[in-house]
């Protein structure tokens, strides 16, 4: 049978992934925006870029869509707090509550079997505390406004069509505050539990190269593109 040490590790790691995921969504959505600001790029490049955007506009204007819905989805999703106890950072913190006795160093031991130092991590391990899942709640609450707002957009705009909808507005920054605030308190549950964090320094960078590099393969493939049609109808 799971211990209720693995199962927790197994639910930080679905958050984690949804978190992941998510972070991809916004910059990939970031980039796109980016790729089009004349105060960014220069009027002559953007509007290059716009151009391109144009001749794919359908795939363009449903993957911008798309990263809007998934970013502000997979946020509602991890902060969720309802009743039913979606896996999310509340569900997590309930969870490791209700469990955390049988957060015990023999179900951490079976859990890392085979993992390099091993024994000096047994050494160290402590089972996460009430205080600890205080500190966490106290980090969350820190972020209820912007909850709050993500909640609601979701709820009024993108699960459902609202008849009347609330006028909502969430900048970019505080965006990047909640990714932050999220990510600092996935890895208070990975350090208190088993030693471990994640960086996720390198995904804005991958996004947006990936992101621009889509559009300057297009925009070189264009003039190929036009020549074969010029050729193929005698044009």
């Amino acid at each position: 049978m799971e211990s209720e040490f693995s199962k927790f590790q197994d639910f930080l790691k679905r958050v984690r992934k949804t978190y992941f995921n998510t972070l991809c969504a916004f910059y990939t959505y970031e980039a796109l925006e980016e790729l089009k600001a004349t105060n960014i790029l220069g009027q002559k490049k953007a509007e290059e870029n716009v151009a391109i955007m144009n001749r794919f506009k359908n795939f363009f204007a449903t993957t911008q869509n798309a990263t809007i819905t998934e970013y502000l989805l997979g946020l509602a999703k991890i902060l969720d707090n309802h009743r039913d106890d979606p896996i999310s950072i509340p569900f997590l913190i309930k969870y490791a509550r209700g469990h955390k006795e049988k957060f015990t160093k023999e179900e951490f031991e079976k859990f890392n079997k085979g993992r390099t130092l091993l024994d000096n991590l047994l050494k160290r391990y402590k089972i996460i505390t009430d205080q600890d899942l205080d500190q966490i709640e106290k980090q969350l609450l820190e972020i209820e406004a912007q909850r709050k707002q993500i909640k609601d957009i979701r709820d009024k705009y993108l699960a459902h069509d609202d008849q009347i909808k609330p006028e909502i507005f969430i900048k970019n920054d505080e965006i990047i505050g909640v990714f932050n605030s999220i990510a600092e308190i996935l890895d208070v549950f990975s350090q208190k539990t088993d030693f471990s964090t994640t960086s996720y320094d390198h995904v804005e960078e991958e996004c947006k190269r990936d992101t621009k590099n889509i559009l300057e393969y297009l925009k070189r493939f264009e003039p190929y593109r036009l020549k074969e049609i010029n050729n193929k109808y005698k044009l």
